[in-house]
């Protein structure tokens, strides 16, 4: 979709999210003092070596990936009981 039409020879990019769980005491770059939180490391493979401005341009493309969007966001869980015999799960 940005490779395209910038005539990059590259073809496929895969992207690898690994979540580690730490403590905030043990975050020497985290703003949060204690307590727990998550950490997402996002791995970007190319299929070609980008030159520099290639790869500033699709870092900054993978910046704005849907699911590290989510994941930056703020969540809100609703857990509610279902009935395990109901044919399907409403929305």
């Amino acid at each position: 979709m940005y490779a395209d039409p910038k005539g990059s020879p590259l073809q496929h990019v895969s992207m690898r999210f690994r979540h580690d769980p730490l403590l905030a005491k043990g975050c020497a770059d985290c703003s949060i003092g204690t307590g727990a939180l998550t950490r997402i490391r996002q791995d970007v493979r190319l299929d070609v070596p980008p030159t520099a401005e290639e790869q500033q341009a699709l870092m900054s493309v993978a910046d704005r990936c849907p699911l590290r969007q989510v994941l930056r966001s703020s969540t809100v869980i609703d857990t509610h009981a279902v009935d395990l015999l109901a044919a399907s799960i409403p929305a």
